[in-house]
């Protein structure tokens, strides 16, 4: 038998709250964290807003930090104070973290030049030289805590977060770590803004996804981490358990770096369910990929359509971009920790703004009022630019675990 593996520690930075707690309450009552930018100016700009993190105590905890490395380092410790876990009495080497990312903070490259040119000030701390590298941000906070195992930053982008996830349980499962640190950040920056502009995927009017009138996506920032330990680890510490992972499916589609495919994304759910040893019948819900775009949207109805057949009209979908923005790299881990408080709490967050149904996305979606329902098995889609897909799947925990 595979090794058992599960979720023991959550830690969100997001642009409706920090913490699991406020996260949560404000997912669940549908509350929006979209607003008008202050982080760059966009008065050149086709759109204005975005999930911004607007909070001011991760800069006061950490002033001297970058964005992307404050984010991270936040959401890592909340999780391992979630966990309750004592890092102190594990092997460093067998503690690892694995971080998905879409892109770094390049902010400080234009600061630099600019302090070069006005000032001729030319010494810099090496700190905010190496947080423009992807993987740095990630070195950064496992120097921070100890963390000496296996350092990796995965760039898939949209799906790094649940990339971060599948790597972690393989580790797990191969004995080659003990606990992981499987993270997701992204920060809001004015080049992949203005770009994402200048491809008309974002939108002038709210983000509606699976509506029929939508029209692009917003973007946003965050983070988040998921603590896994295999399961005879967990319950040996008496470690409260969120959820089980079950398994996971990644793919590439090969086709476009912008336009979606539906084949692609009907491939990595298939290999998820096989990889999982489920059955499409035993899902009862699906926290989908759903960006708000045109295409995005219906081919992944389509693809769960064709996949579900007539067992999709009995399963919840749900879009929680809704509230909180694409937020890149960081989308599918924040979309797994709501994953795992809809499994622990049996409440499903809704897609706020849907107002339309369209007849080409024909889901069940929970519509602007969060849903009560019996959550055993969820499966949480992402899908990225370039066609890089990965699609993680987990299940209520038993009631013998967390006594």
């Amino acid at each position: 038998m595979r090794t058992r593996v599960v979720v023991t520690g959550l830690g969100v930075v997001s642009p409706i709250g920090v913490g699991k707690n406020v996260f949560w309450k404000n997912l669940i009552k549908g509350r929006s964290g979209i607003s008008k930018l202050s982080v760059f100016d966009t008065k050149l700009s086709r759109t204005h807003v975005a999930g911004e993190i607007k909070n001011p105590i991760l800069t006061k905890e950490h002033p001297k930090k970058r964005r992307t490395t404050r984010f991270l380092l936040k959401a890592v410790t909340l999780a391992e104070r979630d966990s309750k876990i004592d890092l102190s009495s594990y092997d460093p080497l067998q503690v690892s973290m694995i971080t998905g990312s879409g892109k770094v903070d390049i902010r400080f490259v234009e600061e630099m030049n600019e302090k070069k040119i006005v000032t001729g000030r030319r010494r810099i701390n090496p700190e905010d030289l190496f947080s423009v590298i992807t993987k740095n941000p990630p070195i950064i906070v496992a120097r921070k805590l100890g963390i000496g195992g296996i350092n990796l930053a995965i760039a898939t982008a949209c799906s790094a977060g649940n990339y971060a996830i599948g790597y972690g349980l393989d580790l797990l499962r191969q004995g080659k770590s003990k606990v992981v640190f499987c993270s997701g950040v992204d920060v809001l920056i004015q080049s992949m803004f203005e770009g994402f502009n200048r491809l008309f995927a974002t939108t002038t009017d709210k983000i509606r996804p699976f509506d029929k009138n939508r029209s692009g996506t917003t973007l946003g920032e965050g983070a988040a981490t998921l603590i896994l330990e295999r399961l005879d680890d967990a319950l040996a510490r008496g470690a409260r358990i969120y959820a089980e992972v079950l398994g996971y499916g990644l793919s590439c589609d090969a086709f476009s770096l912008t336009i979606p495919s539906k084949d692609g994304m009907k491939k990595v759910m298939e290999r998820a369910i096989r990889n999982s040893g489920i059955k499409v019948e035993d899902i009862d819900h699906i926290n989908c990929h759903g960006t708000g775009t045109v295409n995005n949207d219906k081919f992944e109805a389509l693809a769960i359509r064709e996949i579900f057949k007539e067992r999709a009209d009995k399963i919840y979908a749900t879009a929680i971009k809704s509230m909180l923005g694409h937020t890149v790299g960081a989308a599918s881990i924040i979309e797994a920790a709501s994953c795992c408080l809809s499994i622990r709490d049996g409440i499903i967050p809704p897609t706020i703004n849907y107002e339309t149904p369209d007849p080409e996305c024909n889901l069940r979606i929970v519509a602007n009022k969060a849903k009560k329902a019996k959550v055993s098995v969820v499966m949480n889609n992402s899908f990225a630019f370039g066609g890089n897909n990965a699609c993680v799947i987990f299940r209520k925990p038993e009631k013998s675990w967390n006594k």
